[in-house]
């Protein structure tokens, strides 16, 4: 999925979630995330970091009997909390949720981030901006660390693309890498569609 792919999916993953109790997590595969809400009924949340994946689900996916560490402190500090917000970083393949959960009289406030980019995908656990935990190691977002996140990319907002910017981009010599290099959230495969149709 690119940026206007995932941008598409998290309206409905947003819609269905927001306001919801996080209920469970289970990590079918080690590249695989489920987040179980009930959010006035039963969600399920599919997030795949190296198959830059989000989206609702209704399968019920097996889970390895020996659960991860990773998926060990998901549990401890998201079960229970109450699902607040769900953003996109611009047109970026971050996607955030906050997770708001009781601690006797505190409330505690988790970040999880989903770098949904393929083959170097993760996703990391914070609070108050600190890395707690992620599913793949990460040098430089170790645990205890200040997450340092991907750097924004220099690209043109799809909203603010003039007409002549487009024409000159589809009339360039390969308007594949014009589109993917300077409007931000169009992929490979979006362009592709978006060519076969010219």
């Amino acid at each position: 999925m690119d940026g206007l792919a995932i941008a598409a999916s998290l309206r409905e993953v947003r819609s269905a979630v927001e306001g919801g109790l996080v209920r469970s997590v289970h990590q079918p595969t080690k590249s695989t995330l489920v987040l179980h809400v009930y959010a006035g009924g039963n969600r399920r949340i599919l997030l795949s970091p190296r198959n830059a994946t989000i989206h609702l689900t209704q399968l019920s996916l097996p889970n390895p009997a020996k659960p991860s560490p990773f998926v060990m402190l998901l549990r401890r500090h998201l079960r229970g909390g109450r699902i607040v917000s769900a953003r996109q970083r611009g047109w970026d393949r971050v996607v955030t949720f906050e997770v708001e959960r009781k601690d006797g009289r505190t409330t505690r406030t988790y970040r999880l981030v989903a770098e949904l980019t393929g083959v170097r995908g993760n996703l990391y656990l914070l609070e108050d901006g600190t890395v707690l935990g992620s599913t793949h190691r990460d040098r430089k977002n170790r645990p205890g660390r200040v997450y340092a996140s991907l750097r924004p990319q220099d690209k043109i907002e799809p909203s603010k693309v003039s007409a002549e910017e487009l024409a000159e981009i589809l009339c360039s010599r390969n308007p594949l890498h014009g589109l993917t290099c300077t409007i931000d959230g169009i992929g490979r495969a979006t362009a592709e569609d978006l060519l076969r149709g010219l």
